[in-house]
């Protein structure tokens, strides 16, 4: 077992590094399991520790040398990642984009065209540990595992997994093999140049307890960073930097080092703010688990019948690491935690959660950090996530369906997607099936059509120029305004119903018989449906069903344009 010591990721690192020393030393992938207060590795066939071949470690310690500069000297025979010659590959990379863009001579490639010049997906990781001053120690206990002396690393090795095994601290365990460990802030965030003292005169990293410290859990974090951190650089100047770290819930070692952590790093290679990286990088994993799960068809690496993605990946620890000029510190330590909605019990119900992933990544994508409405709006969006609260992405429905027509009112270049009818209604009532009845109510669905008519359809009518009714821009403003209380959002909707038949019934009037196609007409409110809406009202939260009716007036039907629903 591994305790959760600091809170961030580098428990989960230390986790999935001694599943990669128990992977060399047996040969079997172990299970990481979250077992609350601490990680379980689980291995399938038990093993004696007296009868593990622990030499194995000294030509292959589970992590790689990070070779940082062209002229350093690695350890003999040593599996090593060369950052100098990725970095090569970056700028020459960059300056073949740059000319293509400019139509100028493309420089000529290497050997082997564009192919030769792709760069690791391991580099953004190594190149920021690097910037964080973080491999030094790294390479320094990598050198010192290779030159030490046999039996005294096998029974301090033995030694550590035997208390690890009894649930004792193993910083705590003295040993024949000793290394002074440099405890960094790449590889454990909670430590760094801010530790105090009683009297503020020399208050250094080595001036930490041994339990930060420890040589061997500083080893598991080295080797298990590559299996499930990734780092990029973040902000306008690329300054700042953000670690990502997958967080096991109860998954093989395997499946996350070769399946589901390459899938991550593709998706944090994209440009993302620091917020979107967040958002993202979870949805996408979430997706990843659902789509590599074989009820979709093809190989199953996991099993998921009967559980969600958050049952295998809890979540995401994130470190945001502030640009101080010379330095960076630690100004932001989280945790997002993967959607956990309803199970995957079936391929129905798998590929209903590939469509909501993939709108929420679609909408929730196209927002941008840099604008404080948007902004607003991903952080909602983030906390739906983290808190599986779905008064969260109700206020989170209600506060992007002002944000579609606010755009498209301004005629905002960028897509702005709606979300689907079919899509929140799956989601909402899988996480509350006490809602199911508001959302099924004839009143609610012809009130919520209403609104959809008078906002978002007649701006798509009106981008066509073919606009013949008001659009109603303040409607789901004041909808959100009101919605908290009932006697105002009940005055709010009834103004509107009134509002809306008594523009109907003006078009009726003025077509008399006369049967114009051209003319959309729209079904009005009946009194019968408002009359069902106050019921609702006076059964359920106002505000829940004032952010319902926001949502499903602002969504679209599937597989329906705006004009063929405007005909009905």
């Amino acid at each position: 077992m591994v305790s959760k010591k600091t809170g961030t990721y580098a428990d989960c690192t230390a986790a999935c590094g001694l599943g990669v020393l128990l992977r060399v030393l047996t040969g079997q992938s172990p299970v990481i399991r979250d077992a609350g207060s601490h990680y379980a590795v689980e291995l399938s066939r038990p093993v004696e520790l007296d009868q593990l071949d622990y030499g194995r470690l000294q030509s292959t310690p589970g992590y790689k040398y990070v070779k940082t500069s062209e002229t350093e000297s690695l350890p003999q025979g040593a599996d090593f990642f060369d950052l100098p010659a990725e970095a090569k590959k970056v700028a020459a990379w960059q300056a073949h984009q740059k000319a293509r863009k400019a139509k100028a001579k493309v420089p000529q490639a290497t050997e082997g065209g564009e192919a030769a010049l792709e760069v690791d997906p391991e580099y953004p990781l190594y190149r920021q540990l690097g910037l964080l001053q973080a491999l030094g120690s790294h390479n320094a206990l990598f050198a010192a595992i290779r030159t030490a002396d046999r039996n005294a690393l096998a029974e301090s090795v033995r030694l550590k997994l035997e208390a690890m095994a009894m649930g004792r601290d193993p910083a705590r365990e003295q040993t024949p093999f000793e290394f002074k460990a440099r405890p960094v802030q790449g590889f454990n965030p909670v430590v760094g140049k801010g530790v105090n003292r009683l009297k503020p005169d020399k208050a250094l990293v080595e001036n930490l307890d041994e339990k930060y410290a420890d040589w061997f859990e500083e080893w598991l974090r080295y080797a298990g960073t590559p299996v499930v951190a990734t780092a990029r650089a973040i902000g306008k100047e690329k300054k700042d930097v953000k670690f990502l770290a997958l967080a096991p819930a109860n998954i093989r070692l395997a499946a996350v080092r070769e399946v589901l952590r390459p899938a991550f790093v593709s998706v944090s290679g994209r440009v993302w703010s620091s917020s979107q990286l967040d958002v993202q990088g979870c949805l996408e994993v979430a997706k990843c688990l659902v789509q590599r799960s074989g009820l979709l068809g093809g190989d199953s690496e996991w099993t998921l019948a009967g559980y969600t993605p958050r049952d295998l990946v809890s979540g995401l620890y994130t470190t945001y690491f502030k640009s101080l000029g010379q330095g960076k510190a630690v100004t932001n330590l989280s945790f997002i935690g993967l959607p956990g909605w309803f199970p995957v019990t079936d391929p129905e119900s798998a590929r209903a959660w590939v469509d909501i992933l993939e709108e929420h990544i679609s909408v929730v994508g196209e927002l941008r950090e840099d604008r404080s409405e948007e902004y607003s709006l991903i952080v909602s969006y983030r906390d739906f996530l983290s808190g599986h609260d779905l008064k969260r992405f109700l206020e989170f429905a209600a506060g992007y369906a002002s944000f579609v027509q606010s755009s498209r009112a301004r005629r905002d270049k960028r897509p702005v997607r709606q979300m689907t009818v079919g899509n929140i209604r799956k989601l909402v009532v899988s996480m509350e099936k006490v809602y199911a009845p508001i959302l099924d109510n004839a009143g609610f669905r012809g009130i919520a059509r209403a609104v959809r008519l008078s906002t978002v359809t007649e701006q798509y009518h009106a981008s066509k120029q073919d606009q013949q009714y008001e659009i109603r821009y303040s409607l789901f403003h004041d909808l959100r305004r009101a919605a908290r209380f009932k006697e105002r959002l009940l005055q709010a909707v009834a103004d509107f119903v009134a509002s809306y038949n008594a523009e109907n019934a003006r078009v009726q009037e003025r077509l008399g018989d006369r049967k114009d196609p051209r003319v959309r007409l729209r079904p009005r409110v009946t009194t019968e449906e408002l009359e069902q809406f106050v019921r609702l009202v006076d059964e359920y939260n106002c505000e829940t069903v004032g952010f319902l009716l926001i949502a499903y007036g602002s969504a679209r039907e599937p597989q329906e344009s705006p004009g063929a629903e405007a005909r009905e």
